[in-house]
């Protein structure tokens, strides 16, 4: 007859179930959040957009694609700076790729808020949009990409044009004497 002490095996088996339940339930926490997370950039009235380091896009939520007149093949085949966009400042003239939000904020680790650019469209209008974008960072600190929110201001901006030109047509008036 030969007897086994089977305790601590017990112990181990009944310690592994354990862990494999706990990293079950940690599994599936972290499912949910994941699509409560998707439900909501997916319901968002701004459009998100993630680059990595060298500027790429890695990830646009449905808003972006629809704000940007693109389809997420072919914004995820662009970076922020893609000469595709035609990216101008307020006043017209391009933009120069270090003045974009996303590259000024990556070069300076800080976010930025409500920055204006014009998007030339294919047709030649130009539509625009405010700008958030913030840096993201890995563990020691270093940047490793950006996160930017934007949305459409076109009607804002051309609204605010046509009030300034207003008032310069009105003012001009004023100081322009009738005969």
């Amino acid at each position: 007859l030969f007897v086994f002490e089977v305790t601590e095996l017990v112990e181990a088996r009944n310690h592994l179930q354990e862990v494999v339940l706990e990293k079950t339930e940690l599994s599936n926490t972290l499912r949910e959040n994941e699509q409560r997370l998707q439900s909501i950039l997916d319901t968002m009235a701004e459009g998100v957009g993630i680059v990595d380091l060298t500027g790429k896009m890695i990830y646009a939520n449905a808003m972006a694609q629809q704000i940007l007149g693109v389809n997420n093949d072919d914004l995820l085949q662009r970076t922020f700076n893609d000469r595709k966009w035609n990216t101008v400042s307020l006043d017209g003239t391009p933009l120069p790729d270090e003045e974009h939000p996303m590259a000024l904020t990556m070069a300076t680790g800080k976010p930025l808020h409500d920055q204006v650019v014009g998007i030339v469209q294919p047709d030649g209008e130009t539509s625009f949009v405010s700008i958030n974008a913030a840096p993201i960072f890995d563990s020691d600190g270093k940047v490793v990409g950006g996160i930017g929110t934007f949305m459409d201001v076109t009607s804002r901006i051309r609204l605010t044009k046509q009030k300034d030109e207003f008032v310069s047509t009105v003012s001009h008036g004023l100081q322009t004497p009738s005969s």
